[in-house]
Formats: structure tokens, sequence, C-alpha cells
């Protein structure tokens, strides 16, 4: 099944910083929430620590699966 295509308000940014609003790809969907920080990273992107407008969790996030609000 193909990735569903992100919310219209938002963008694809070359960095991030923390407090930034955003989009992030995850089980699915796209969900919304918070950059917290860099949480390290992978062979292949960034990964953020990004929190969850929904259900507070937070969770690491690769680069190439969030995207910045407008």
């Amino acid at each position: 099944m193909p990735r569903p295509d992100p919310p219209d308000d938002c963008e694809e940014a070359s960095d991030y910083k923390a407090g930034d609003a955003v989009y992030y790809f995850r089980s699915g969907k796209w969900r919304a929430g918070i950059i917290k920080g860099k949480g390290g990273s992978s062979d292949e992107s960034p990964r953020y620590s990004v929190t969850d407008d929904a259900k507070g969790d937070e969770r690491l996030v690769g680069e190439g699966d969030i995207r910045k609000k407008n």
C-alpha cells in the first residue's frame, strides 16, 4: 500500500529545530507533533525526537518522515 500524501499545510524542510510544529508519518498515517530536538541519526538520515500532539508520547522519527507545518 503506498504512503498517503502529507497534509496540504506542510512542506519538507532541510533542518528542524526544537519547537517546530510538524507532521510525522507513523503506523500508516500522518500525525501532528512538535520537535523536541535531535535524537541521533541512522545511516540514511538524522532522527528527531517528536512529541505527538494527541497522545503526548515522545518518539524518534527519521527526517524523511517529517514535514514542517506552514
